[in-house]
């Protein structure tokens, strides 16, 4: 089985609590529980995995250009 790597955002608390009982709603969290999924926003997969230092690199550079934000979602 070929695994890969991810860059992901995670939300707040209230958000990550908001988004969970909404994939109860309809009917997916309890599976994405079982796996242990959290609601995120994927940046980047990358398969397959690429070196660590790479990775970090990646990373770093996007931590550079970025600042903090609001996000707003008018729809599920």
């Amino acid at each position: 089985m070929t695994t890969g790597q991810a860059i992901e955002l995670l939300f707040d608390p209230e958000s990550e609590r908001r988004i969970s009982e909404t994939w109860s709603r309809i009917g997916v969290g309890t599976e994405l529980d079982v796996l242990g999924i959290r609601p995120h926003l994927s940046l980047s997969v990358f398969i397959p995995p690429v070196e660590a230092g790479v990775l970090r690199d990646c990373v770093e550079r996007l931590a550079d250009i970025s600042s903090g934000f609001d996000l707003f979602m008018s729809a599920v």
